[in-house]
């Protein structure tokens, strides 16, 4: 069992088998209280995507390896996950984040009264240039121009040549 106290705590856990870690104790552990006592897990944020690979989420349970009758444990934090500050380059895709992530869990682990809050992930790289497309068809030539017959030339306009075409 491992029992911690109200606090911030700025870190990833990895859980593995047969761990037990209860927040939302007072200083002396004393007393829990998990609204009173509130134990915060914070993920460090993500700057590069290499960071990003090693065991993911806030809290990483991958449990593949646990036997049947192993067990864990996680009750009473507040897990936030990382936020990524991280640029893909173009027409790379953007990073995921995770507060809390479990790799095969179907039995064996036990999350309880926990406030569980996801990190901002980031935008995918701007998408490659399109190619350009064909050129069109050259529009017809316009009328010949003719002198107006008054001294304004209110509506004596002629008509153009008929508009090209997209090929």
């Amino acid at each position: 069992y491992v029992l911690v106290a109200a606090g911030m705590y700025r870190e990833r856990i990895v859980l593995s088998a047969n761990d037990q870690l209860f927040g939302g104790y007072n200083g002396d552990f004393t007393a829990r209280n998990i609204v009173a006592n509130p134990t915060v897990i914070s993920a460090a944020p993500i700057e590069a995507p290499a960071a990003a690979q090693a065991e993911v989420g806030a809290i990483h349970a991958d449990c593949r390896q646990w036997s049947d009758n192993q067990r864990a444990v996680l009750a009473g934090f507040t897990i936030y996950g990382a936020d990524v500050n991280y640029s893909a380059p173009p027409g790379e895709p953007g990073l995921s984040t995770y507060a809390v992530y479990l790799r095969d869990c179907d039995q064996g682990l036990e999350i309880a009264n926990n406030h569980i809050i996801g990190g901002r992930a980031s935008a995918g790289g701007h998408g490659q240039s399109g190619v350009s497309g064909q050129a069109g068809i050259d529009g017809q030539p316009g009328q010949d121009a003719q002198p107006c017959s008054s001294a304004t030339c209110h509506q004596e306009a002629l008509s153009g040549g008929s508009g090209g075409e997209n090929a």
